[in-house]
């Protein structure tokens, strides 16, 4: 076709793309020999002994400081953990504690080793201490700090809990109570029954335990049938309240 781009392969170039591929390659390794040797040429010729300083230069210092300003609150019984943080200085830290007034909680030591401080407090209160750091150079830094063992707040949960429970024995109370008198107004009202049986008009108030009188018969006998069934009621009731607050007890404790 007339026109078209043909590649010009003249007599000895049969290849020129693969010949330009190959001459690129040995460019680009040559350049890296030549690399090479010139760096081995310069180590060789220039040592860098001199450029390191030696060992009893002066050493560039700042000023030791204590970081951790304040000690996290800390709770009986649970595991308490925290470590000191610092600024400045020259090469390894080493601390040491001074109890002062109170010194660590009870159940809580002081790692010098690495400045933390662990350890499951037993007992409440406010207890502080004196932490130092001492660096390389015998620069030192000393910090007062204190640790508040608080007592958890009670959760509601718990107080739950013990409404359930102070509810459940006030019902069972209430119920047993009931219950009693409940028995107490069937027994007035068979011997109620008994006296009419035998033809009395009056049945004395004595018998029930409230002094001198007399309850008019038979209308005594039903007064003591309804005071009783009343009172078995109420029975029901409070305990059926105090099994449902006794449930509740057992459905929070389950994981509710």
């Amino acid at each position: 076709m007339r026109g078209a781009w043909r590649p010009a392969i003249g007599k000895g170039l049969r290849h020129p793309v693969e010949m330009r591929f190959v001459d690129m390659f040995m460019t680009a390794l040559g350049s890296l020999i030549f690399m090479a040797l010139l760096l081995v040429f310069v180590i060789v010729n220039f040592p860098t002994e001199g450029l390191t300083p030696p060992e009893d230069a002066p050493v560039e210092t700042r000023e030791l400081l204590l970081a951790t300003k304040t000690m996290p609150q800390a709770r009986p019984g649970e595991r308490y953990e925290t470590a000191l943080a610092y600024r400045g200085g020259v090469g390894a830290i080493r601390w040491s504690l001074s109890t002062g007034e109170g010194g660590l909680p009870p159940g809580v030591e002081f790692n010098a080793d690495e400045g933390a401080i662990s350890g499951t407090p037993v007992a409440v209160g406010v207890f502080r201490f004196t932490v130092t750091a001492v660096d390389a150079r015998n620069n030192s830094v000393s910090r007062g700090y204190e640790i508040e063992v608080k007592a958890p707040p009670v959760s509601s949960k718990a107080f739950n809990l013990w409404v359930a429970g102070i509810l459940a024995l006030v019902l069972a109370y209430l119920g047993i109570s009931y219950a009693g008198n409940s028995m107490h107004q069937a027994r007035l009202r068979a011997h109620a029954s008994k006296l009419h049986a035998l033809g009395l008009k009056t049945m004395p108030v004595s018998l029930q335990g409230r002094g001198e009188g007399s309850y008019e018969l038979p209308g005594a006998i039903d007064h003591f049938a309804q005071a009783a069934g009343a009172a078995r009621n109420k029975s029901i009731l409070a305990f059926l309240g105090a099994g449902a607050a006794v449930g509740y007890i057992f459905w929070v404790l389950n994981g509710a």
